[in-house]
C-alpha cells in the first residue's frame, strides 16, 4: 500500500496588536480640568466648544503633556486620536497638528 500522505495545517496567524490599555477614570487625571481644557479651547475657531468634548478622554490617558508627546512618539499620533474617540475627519487633522506643535522645534522628548 501506498504511504497516507501527511496532513499539512495552516500557519498560525499572528497575534493581533494589543490595544491601548484601559484608561483611568477622567476624575483620576490632573488634566480633566485644567491646562488640557484650555488648550483644547485654544483650538475653537467658532467657540462652540467642539474640542472640549475631548477633554475627559484625553485626561483619561494622558496625566500631563509630556506624557502626550511620549504617546505620540511611542504609539503615534493616529492611535491617540482612535483611544479618544475622535473620528471627525478635521477634528483628527487639528488635533494632529496641535499635538505636533505641543514639542518645540527640533528638540527631543528626552
Amino acid at each position: 500500500p501506498l504511504p497516507r500522505p501527511r496532513l499539512m495545517t495552516p500557519p498560525a496567524a499572528p497575534p493581533p496588536v494589543a490595544p491601548l490599555p484601559a484608561a483611568p477614570p477622567p476624575s483620576a487625571s490632573p488634566l480633566s480640568a485644567g491646562p488640557l481644557r484650555s488648550w483644547l479651547a485654544s483650538l475653537e475657531t467658532d467657540g462652540g466648544g467642539r474640542y472640549g468634548r475631548y477633554a475627559a478622554a484625553f485626561a483619561a490617558h494622558f496625566d500631563s503633556f509630556a506624557d502626550l508627546l511620549l504617546g505620540e512618539e511611542d504609539v503615534g499620533v493616529e492611535a491617540i486620536l482612535d483611544a479618544c474617540s475622535v473620528t471627525a475627519i478635521g477634528d483628527r487633522a487639528r488635533l494632529r497638528r496641535a499635538i505636533a506643535s505641543l514639542r518645540p522645534e527640533g528638540k527631543p522628548l528626552l
